[in-house]
């Protein structure tokens, strides 16, 4: 960034855009008269989510609204680069604070990846369920799925709650689904006061009407005692059977009373997790609250800088602590992970014009009748068949990002960041049953690689002397072939995937 004609202390900013870069993460305020200048931060390109072959000048700058705070999606970026995090429309009550923490990642494995993604992963399932539908069917489980019930609405207004709070934490408007549901809509905004409170006031009713309901702990408690006079009543009717039929009878009774006791803790699970849900509902309507609050004693504008090194990714956690009682409210969150290799591991598909060859001995056929010889035996001709484009699939690439030409600000612009890479690979010919190579350059569309490549296949020719056309009499031989590395052209589509 090249300013000129400016103070004394925006001449100490400049000096520390420019500064060198060190080996470890570093953490830098920025003065306030340079945070200040219209043209300082301005000149930056604002950070993307994937940027892995760096900004022009190795800096960018993310920009957080104290009266609308978002947390931007982690951001991806190279060894050495400066990460500006600007705060504006800070409250005047309230100091903000910038906490970092550091986790170390492994060196990637390139080469394992390599062999590794050569075999498709396992696809996993995660999901999240209700208070379960309890077993069995006689008294004791209608008392315990009555129960049951009350929990799930229990919990329905918890995320009802929470969903609320998470549309005004966003500034959109929640609306209402015929089901009773809510949701966030990102069309319709906050954009008035009146909207904002009345959001608030609807957002923080329910959040304390699901925090302090009731939970049905007598009732969990009273089906206690049904539980155990059901299994003695049923213990003592099977101890009046005969002996040699008591334990088959006492079998029952023991399955009913693990039945119950297994629903019994089923709902003592839900009513734990509801309880922590509940204080978590109260804690975010008190951090609300805070956050709502206004002075006229802060700055207007912090910003402070960060430096990304080699295999050690930032969390930086921005709170705001009101000056008088310390009260403390999240800001945003700006997670910053290195890009440690330039390596990209792609697998998908290749097309070729590489055209594969097969011969045979046809007969000789003229005016629809077949040629005799002497004998009265068919004449043959040597005859080509040719099968085109060739299909390469699986097609597994090992490309290499060339950073110098794919940092510019509209590759970064990109959906998923764009880039240039030089590229090499390997793949199982579908036609003709052969391992084959290409190399090329490749051009990076988010997770998606187009590789215009230079395809080494293998071409099947006749050898002996033999040629199309020619002929080989009523009894020829087996056609002797051998095959010959070519060089064709080939488009290759392939997909990123993540090195270890």
């Amino acid at each position: 960034m090249k300013l000129r004609h400016r103070s004394a202390a925006f001449a100490a900013f400049i000096l520390l855009l420019a500064g060198a870069a060190g080996r470890a993460q570093t953490k830098k305020p920025v003065p306030m008269k340079a945070v200040a200048d219209p043209d300082s931060l301005a000149n930056l390109p604002e950070c993307v989510p994937s940027a892995p072959s760096g900004y022009p000048g190795r800096q960018c700058v993310v920009t957080i609204y104290r009266d609308a705070p978002v947390s931007p999606p982690a951001l991806l970026v190279p060894p050495g680069t400066d990460v500006f995090v600007k705060v504006l429309n800070t409250r005047k009550n309230e100091a903000v604070l910038f906490t970092v923490a550091t986790t170390r990642t492994t060196p990637p494995d390139v080469a394992g990846a390599a062999v590794k993604n050569l075999i498709s992963p396992l696809q996993t399932l995660v999901f999240t369920q209700r208070t379960q539908a309890l077993d069995g069917g006689d008294k004791i489980v209608t008392e315990q799925s009555a129960v049951a019930d009350t929990l799930n609405s229990i919990q329905d207004q918890i995320r009802n709650a929470a969903t609320l709070l998470t549309c005004l934490s966003n500034y959109q408007v929640a609306h209402q689904t015929e089901e009773g549901a809510y949701t966030c809509s990102q069309a319709d905004l906050i954009v008035t006061r009146a909207t904002f409170d009345n959001q608030k006031k609807q957002a923080t009713d329910l959040a304390n009407k699901a925090a302090h309901h009731h939970l049905p702990l007598d009732e969990i408690d009273d089906i206690e005692p049904d539980i155990a006079e059901a299994t003695k009543d049923c213990l003592a009717a099977a101890a009046k059977a005969p002996a040699t039929e008591q334990d088959a009878q006492k079998k029952p009774c023991r399955a009913a009373d693990d039945r119950y006791k297994s629903n019994q803790a089923r709902l003592k699970s839900g009513v734990s997790d509801i309880q922590k849900a509940q204080s978590a509902l109260m804690v975010s309507v008190d951090t609300l609250e805070a956050w709502l609050k206004a002075s006229k004693n802060a700055p207007d504008a912090i910003a402070y800088q960060f430096k990304s090194s080699k295999l050690i990714n930032m969390v930086v956690t921005i709170t705001g602590q009101e000056v008088v009682n310390k009260t403390s409210s999240p800001i945003a969150t700006v997670t910053i992970n290195t890009q440690n290799t330039n390596w990209v591991i792609s697998t998908g598909i290749l097309f070729s014009n590489l055209k594969f060859h097969t011969f045979s001995n046809a007969p000789i056929i003229v005016n629809g009748k077949p040629v005799l010889d002497a004998s009265g035996k068919v004449t043959t001709v040597v005859t080509r068949s040719d099968t085109s484009p060739s299909v390469v699939a699986p097609e597994l690439l090992v490309s290499y990002r060339l950073p110098w030409i794919s940092r510019f600000t509209w590759e970064n612009r990109c959906p998923g960041g764009c880039s240039f890479l030089v590229s090499g690979g390997v793949g199982a010919n579908l036609t003709s049953k052969t391992a084959d190579f290409d190399s090329g350059f490749s051009f990076q569309f988010g997770s998606l690689l187009l590789t215009p490549t230079v395809h080494y296949g293998r071409d099947n020719r006749l050898t002996n002397g033999l040629t199309v056309g020619q002929q080989l009499g009523a009894s020829p031989p087996t056609l002797p072939t051998e095959n010959h590395w070519v060089k064709k052209f080939g488009i290759a589509v392939t997909y990123a995937l993540p090195i270890p």
